[in-house]
């Protein structure tokens, strides 16, 4: 596994979790298999490897229970990285697996980490894309609705996982063709490929 500076201090955080969770229930705690979706699955499958950019841990599955929610946000704190550092806040948030699948398709996912209490599957990079089509979809339809926009990033993961992968533009269009609602989001990610930049991102709008 290779790991970044920043994705080290997340493991290092997680590792610290996952030691005060084990002692505090004295072994006996059931295992937390978590989902991981986001810029840590992306950190782990080696797309994402730019140490500036922090991150969270995204699953997808239920909340945690107030007692470990206040723990997390405790190692969180002392690590630096924040409160909330592991949530469930992606699309729909404390969504199922299956919800989630009903509305990006089937995710696949590989397992990456095991610890004594928790153990981390990582999605494959070619659900991420589809994703991050949804994500910059969804925002492409409130920016027309003159909402900020807001998932700037994901553009570039797109174009990470478009290198990665060894994907071109019309490879993208197949992945996410039956997902996307907005004619828009397609036009910007080609334009973003060749440019580095479009014009929802210089102005917010469209």
């Amino acid at each position: 596994m290779v790991m970044n500076s920043e994705s080290s201090v997340l493991i290092r955080a997680l590792e610290d979790l996952d030691e005060r969770l084990y002692k505090l229930y004295k072994g006996k705690i059931a295992t937390i298999e978590l989902n991981v979706v986001g810029g840590f699955a992306l950190m782990m499958n080696n797309v994402r490897i730019d140490p500036s950019e922090i991150t969270d841990i995204d699953y997808i599955g239920e909340s945690f229970n107030s007692d470990i929610k206040k723990i997390i946000d405790e190692v969180g704190v002392k690590h630096n990285i924040g409160k909330g550092w592991i949530n469930n806040d992606v699309l729909l948030d404390g969504s199922s697996l299956e919800d989630l699948e009903f509305i990006v398709g089937k995710l696949n996912f590989k397992k990456k980490l095991e610890l004594k209490v928790f153990k981390i599957n990582i999605c494959r990079p070619e659900d991420i894309v589809r994703m991050k089509l949804i994500a910059i979809d969804t925002s492409v339809m409130t920016v027309s609705k003159h909402e900020d926009f807001s998932r700037e990033r994901d553009f570039y993961d797109i174009k990470r996982l478009m290198d990665f992968l060894n994907w071109n533009l019309q490879d993208i269009k197949n992945e996410g063709e039956d997902y996307v609602m907005m004619p828009e989001t397609f036009t910007l990610i080609e334009e973003f490929i060749k440019t580095g930049k479009n014009k929802l991102i210089e102005t917010g709008k469209i």
